[in-house]
């Protein structure tokens, strides 16, 4: 069993733009800068499930620094958590949620599964993040390439991690000189298709997609992940009416947990989309957040998709190797599409 330990969110909230003083262009760009612990060793794990840190900025504007830990709640559940304490502090009670509690232990009872716990190596050496930000115009180009007479249009989220996906292996196989195989898990939320929107804890799915060692398409990975979700998605629903729901989703994370026990006979990448999550909408009484992160720690070939500000675009948070990255980030095809930006305002 595996899986991450910690949920991690920055909200910046500034006035306006001429608020934009150097001392929060310094915080900004400082990609390092660690509010909170990211990443924790299983066995380590103590103290409180919340965590909040609040910075001020001399002239106007604060960033808000939430942790939590995952035992407790998924990103869907976060995202929920804030948005109520926000309408709190706002005093609005008629944006209140009222989450439902019961459905996650009614589906998902404990069960003593005989499992070994697998411990990823949370901190890597040599890994260089890098954000890079797709605008709708261009989406909608990498949309029509990325579809073929076999794949039907893949939606925006789909077919920006394609490309990411085929770009990153590209440049590790220039790298290692080697065609191994590559795979990509990506957590799925089962609320949209299985459960309500009001339910809270940890109620996702990993989804696994894996290539052989040919030539990789863009088209071909699309068709891939497309596949790969209607496949799991049948198969919990099958699942789900039986008394099967809680062991679905342990093979599912299993099958994550056997991909890294495989070392370097395989590139794993993991993949996690919080688009459609409206943390940009997010108020707490002093406007809305001008930029939304989700710091990542130094974990290699880990991508976090997020909204852009106008919501359509998609901001995309990446850590690869360092020698992988120097490919990465030149790579034609990527900035076809894609530009990269110095600044998470850029």
């Amino acid at each position: 069993m595996m899986g991450w330990t910690i949920l991690n969110v920055r909200l910046l909230i500034v006035p306006s733009q001429r608020f934009f003083t150097n001392q929060i262009l310094t915080y900004l760009q400082n990609f390092s800068l660690v509010i909170l612990p990211l990443f924790l060793e299983p066995p380590q794990i103590e103290g409180p499930l919340v965590s909040v840190q609040v910075s001020f900025f001399n002239r106007g504007g604060l960033a808000i620094g939430i942790w939590l830990s995952h035992k407790v709640l998924d990103g869907a559940s976060l995202t929920t958590f804030i948005k109520s304490w926000a309408a709190i502090c706002r005093r609005d009670p008629g944006h209140l949620f009222s989450p439902d509690l019961n459905v996650a232990s009614s589906l998902f009872p404990p069960l003593q599964f005989p499992l070994e716990v697998v411990k990823l190596p949370y901190q890597n050496r040599n890994v260089i993040k890098r954000t890079f930000v797709f605008h709708s115009s261009k989406i909608a180009e990498l949309k029509a390439k990325a579809a073929s007479e076999r794949v039907s249009p893949p939606s925006r989220v789909e077919a920006v991690m394609a490309l990411i996906w085929k770009c990153a292996v590209t440049a590790s196989r220039s790298n290692t000189r080697t065609f191994k195989p590559f795979a990509l898990y990506q957590p799925v939320n089962l609320r949209k298709r299985i459960i309500s929107e009001n339910s809270m804890g940890n109620l996702f799915r990993m989804l696994v997609a894996q290539i052989g060692d040919e030539e990789i398409q863009l088209p071909i990975l699309v068709d891939q992940l497309k596949t790969k979700l209607r496949e799991a998605t049948k198969l919990f629903e099958e699942k789900i009416q039986g008394d099967e729901a809680s062991s679905s989703i342990f093979g599912f994370h299993k099958e994550v947990g056997e991909l890294h026990l495989k070392g370097d006979d395989i590139d794993v990448y993991f993949f996690a989309s919080w688009c459609k999550f409206p943390l940009c909408e997010v108020d707490f009484g002093w406007g809305k957040p001008c930029w939304v992160s989700i710091p990542l720690g130094a974990v290699k070939n880990c991508v976090v998709l997020l909204d852009t500000e106008e919501g359509e675009g998609i901001e995309a948070w990446v850590t690869l190797r360092e020698e992988d990255m120097a490919l990465f980030e030149h790579d034609q095809e990527l900035l076809k599409f894609a530009s990269v930006s110095c600044s998470p305002l850029a």
